[in-house]
């Protein structure tokens, strides 16, 4: 592992938060980096994106002597796609989906300190605020979605710095 991988911490967080989510039972997580072709056909579904905000000042000592920032603000987009549908079960699906994916949310900062399989070298160190909702319906082009907006703060693990300068 190269220190770039270490600050590299949207690709990380996108992708250690998808493993997450798999594992948390959704079926089909997408980022930018694992967007396979007609990704956009799969219902239900969930769209990643994270944007990195300001470093909040926190920093740790590495093993080479140096003081490296290791915390930073963050916004998290999770955009729940399902397909509208004429009949009262199916109109009633998107809100149980987005309901779940706030729920699994709910929990996800907490959980990512603990779990070192699925955030192996980055934690997010606080719960997750949700920051907003916005819903869309678009019956003509076949989907439902809801754009939940969350932040926090994520955190470079210390003995991930540790893993680059003893290697």
């Amino acid at each position: 592992m190269e220190l770039a991988d270490l600050y590299d911490i949207e690709t990380a967080l996108e992708e250690n938060i998808r493993t997450a989510l798999i594992a948390a039972g959704f079926e089909k997580v997408f980022t930018r980096v694992n967007g396979v072709v007609d990704f956009q056909r799969d219902r239900p579904r969930l769209e990643l994106k994270v944007s990195l905000g300001a470093q909040n000042g926190h920093f740790a000592l590495c093993d080479d002597g140096n003081e490296r920032y290791d915390q930073w603000a963050f916004s998290l987009e999770a955009e729940a796609v399902t397909s509208p549908e004429n009949t009262s079960d199916a109109n009633v699906l998107h809100g149980v989906y987005r309901a779940q994916v706030r729920a699994t949310f709910s929990t996800l900062g907490q959980a990512s300190q603990r779990d070192t399989t699925n955030f192996p070298n980055h934690a997010i160190s606080q719960p997750l605020r949700e920051t907003g909702t916005q819903h869309m319906l678009n019956p003509e082009k076949g989907y439902e979605a809801s754009r939940l907006t969350f932040s926090g703060t994520v955190a470079i693990r210390k003995e991930s710095f540790s893993a680059v300068f003893n290697n």
